[in-house]
């Protein structure tokens, strides 16, 4: 599947772009154990929609193990600078598409921090409203 190029902001590609490439490309084909060793051995993953955190590289190993793969993931946009890179994309599963942005902070050549957010389709909010914002 192609996905989007990694750009940083200046539009330049870097060593952390061809990293944060390969960590989307293997959560596509659900590749658990290609992102399990692009991951700091510390990884923290933030849930802010729950405040539930998962800490250390293994726990969220078991926890993605466990939790299955719930649909399929497909990267829309990825960009950053630097150690903060931000992705977006899609999970598509039996009960519709979910929305997620997920923003990863580097160390050391690995992702160390992630927090992930997670939103369903909403209804219009330009139709919905009391008046017409709809282009001429």
């Amino acid at each position: 599947m192609a996905h989007p190029r990694a750009t940083r902001w200046d539009g330049s590609v870097s060593a952390n772009s061809e990293l944060m490439e390969r960590y989307w490309a293997a959560a596509e084909t659900n590749d658990l154990e290609a992102m399990h060793h692009l991951r700091d051995e510390a990884l923290v993953v933030d849930f802010p929609q729950t405040g539930e955190r998962l800490s250390g590289r293994d726990v969220v190993r078991a926890f993605e193990e466990g939790h299955g793969t719930g649909g399929s993931f497909e990267l829309t946009r990825l960009t950053g600078e630097g150690d903060v890179w931000v992705a977006e994309g899609l999970i598509r599963s039996g009960e519709g598409v979910m929305y997620v942005v997920s923003i990863s902070e580097l160390r050391d050549g690995r992702v160390a921090h992630s927090i992930d957010y997670f939103a369903g389709p909403l209804p219009s909010m330009i139709s919905a409203g009391p008046e017409d914002f709809s282009d001429p």
